[in-house]
């Protein structure tokens, strides 16, 4: 596993809202999903639209479902 040594603001998470490039932040870890924008169960568009996911991630999925969405993104690293 790399070293995650870069933080990310909000603000710098949040410009990456493109369906080549999106990042979401759930619990404060930044996730690079673009790669699994087109196999999202639910659509592309609830990934784009917003960043931090935490609470809405957590109330819509089960933390198996969290798992096998996150093996599919690529940590980037934590949100400050």
């Amino acid at each position: 596993m790399p070293t995650l040594t870069k933080l990310y603001t909000m603000k710098e998470a949040s410009e990456h809202n493109s369906a080549g490039d999106c990042w979401v932040v759930i619990d404060g870890k930044v996730y690079d999903v673009s790669s699994y924008l087109d196999d999202h169960p639910g659509g592309d568009d609830v990934l784009l639209q917003a960043t931090d996911f935490s609470s809405f991630y957590l109330f819509f999925h089960s933390k198996t479902q969290f798992r096998h969405g996150i093996r599919q993104a690529k940590c980037k690293n934590t949100c400050v």
